[in-house]
């Protein structure tokens, strides 16, 4: 139904079958809540894998190119791999160190032998779907099946897994990661081979994205202080030990300092920097865009559908706090510090003291990222809450229950109620009910919709300069978006130049003007939008050299 539905947006604009589609979701949420004790256990993963494969391939096939920001730079180092038959540093550049975009991606397309841009889109959705699936596999563990799906379901309804195909090193990232956290936590595998899996899964995440794996490497090294700490009264099994923290920054040093050097020094500043903006703690103009949004910023002015987001949003992170804070209050009952002492009643196992240090260690990472300004600026709120959250979402489950038992209502039901307008939210349903153009699954209008889009006519524009421009000195010139698009069309990044929205600017090469710079006479740029391109043509003496009725070149 999603490659049904999604043909049809692509071809008609009509959204109906996708919104549809997430209704039917909603719905069988709605019998898991009425009828749980009916479902058989064992198909709670098949139902799990499909609704994740539905979500995540949404974005993929929203348009017969690459979507996103960073993909596009991302295809290109795949592409470049591809051609070359072998890995290699290309520049300067902290992609060097993801082989999550260049390797990976090379081998199954030398497997498959199959469109490359087509595989690039469709290979990172489909390895994702498996997320939601592990996050089930963690919950089930400590509480009742049922209670394990809508901890999935949770973590399958973030932003970041809906847009996986825009964030494609970072979800191979978490995915590795989450494969580490479910057999760090597996006492049915003997502890050898539990080390040898974790071992892989670490350094598989290492090799698949930088600021991932420095969320990674935080979170074993203050798991590791917390730990002992607690040891001190009470006595455990401990999985992290101190030669996991100084093997896993042997390895960080290695990879990212010794071999692709970029990395090392992009997180050296990023830590810097994080330090240098505690001076801007109380400054609202500081945080992200993410950070401002979750905080409620001019939310008067933003309309009823954004005040659902709003707080659904907070409906969510509360019942991840107080099923922390529950946790705590009620550690004898919750926490296995004592093996004889009584269990909940909600519980199917305690849950261990190592995975209650590492959800305090989650929590508080999402706490900071709201408090300390520059964090989110180098890597996005949806990514860290994509991270936290493979480990939170049993505490999202907990906080439900403990809340429903105050109300004396059923659980199901509560979550029910706080997950349907999550839903809608995170999926755009609730702008296109009330007609306000958000999401670019949904919807072929909005400001994500025409920065994000990639159009036939521009690739065709793309691989035409590519194919007739060999005058090598000769630079190419596009706004912001444009450049993304003749990175992953026209394989020209290390030629093109930002296109600026300045007066008097003197352009020495091709001018490439995409979909949106066309039709609506407007460039984008890093400050701003700007609604004129003509001086830039006029004043340079430029003459139009190509034009196919969406995307023009001029030289």
């Amino acid at each position: 139904m999603s490659i049904l539905g999604m043909e049809i947006m692509n071809k008609n604009n009509d959204n109906t079958l996708l919104i549809f589609l997430i209704l039917l979701m909603a719905l069988y949420l709605l019998f898991i809540c009425s009828f749980h004790y009916l479902v058989a256990k064992k198909i709670y993963p098949l139902v799990i894998f499909l609704m994740s494969v539905s979500l995540s391939i949404l974005l993929s096939l929203r348009s017969n190119h690459v979507i996103g920001t960073d993909s596009h730079f991302e295809y290109y180092f795949f592409h470049t791999t591809l051609d070359n038959l072998s890995w290699s540093i290309l520049g300067d550049a902290t992609l060097n160190s993801c082989l999550s975009i260049s390797l990976l991606p090379s081998i199954y397309q030398s497997i498959l032998n199959v469109n490359p841009e087509y595989l690039f889109k469709i290979l990172y959705s489909l390895i994702y779907s498996i997320s939601p699936v592990i996050v089930y596999a963690i919950s089930k563990k400590y509480v009742e099946e049922s209670y394990a799906f809508f901890a999935s379901v949770f973590f399958m309804f973030q932003v970041l897994f809906i847009y996986t195909a825009a964030n494609t090193r970072t979800v191979v990232a978490i995915l590795f990661f989450s494969f580490a956290m479910l057999v760090l936590f597996n006492y049915k595998i003997s502890l050898f081979k539990r080390k040898v899996l974790f071992l892989i899964f670490m350094i598989s995440c290492l090799v698949s994205h930088y600021s991932t794996t420095y969320i990674f490497f935080i979170i074993i090294l203050l798991t590791y202080l917390g730990t002992n700490i607690v040891s001190y009264k009470y006595i455990f099994p401990k999985n992290v030990n101190i030669s996991t923290v100084i093997l896993f920054f042997v390895l960080i040093f290695f990879w990212y300092s010794l071999w692709t050097e970029a990395s090392f020094n992009s997180g050296v500043h990023f830590f810097q920097n994080t330090l240098l903006s505690l001076n801007n703690l109380f400054v609202e103009e500081a945080r992200s865009s993410g950070v401002e949004a979750i905080l409620g910023a001019n939310i008067a002015a933003k309309g009823i559908a954004y005040y659902i987001n709003f707080i659904s949003n907070w409906a969510t992170i509360l019942l991840i706090g107080i099923g922390i804070i529950a946790s705590i209050i009620r550690s004898e009952e919750i926490i296995a510090f004592e093996t004889n002492s009584i269990k909940a009643s909600f519980l199917e196992n305690k849950i261990s003291v190592e995975y209650f240090i590492i959800a305090l260690v989650c929590a508080g990472m999402l706490f900071l990222t709201l408090l300390i300004p520059y964090l989110t600026k180098g890597y996005e709120m949806s990514r860290i809450y994509g991270v936290t959250t493979v480990i939170l979402s049993l505490f999202f489950v907990i906080g439900g229950i403990i809340v429903s038992k105050k109300l004396k209502i059923r659980t199901h039901l509560l979550l029910l109620f706080i997950l349907l307008p999550y839903i809608f939210a995170t999926t755009g349903i609730n702008y296109a009910i009330f007609d306000k153009p958000q999401s670019i699954i949904l919807s072929s209008e909005g400001q994500q919709y025409d920065a994000l889009y990639v159009h036939d006519q521009e690739a065709s524009a793309s691989k035409w300069l590519k194919e007739n421009t060999h005058e090598q000195k000769l630079r190419v010139y596009a706004d912001s978006r444009g450049r993304l698009v003749l990175t992953s069309q026209g394989l020209l990044d290390l030629r093109t130049e930002a296109l600026g929205i300045q007066e008097n600017q003197i352009v020495n090469g091709y001018i490439y003007l995409r979909y949106d710079n066309v039709l609506r006479n407007r460039l984008y740029s890093k400050d701003g939008i700007s609604n004129t391109y003509d001086d830039l043509i006029t004043s340079g003496g430029k003459n139009k050299i190509y034009n196919n009725a969406g995307s023009e070149v001029y030289k």
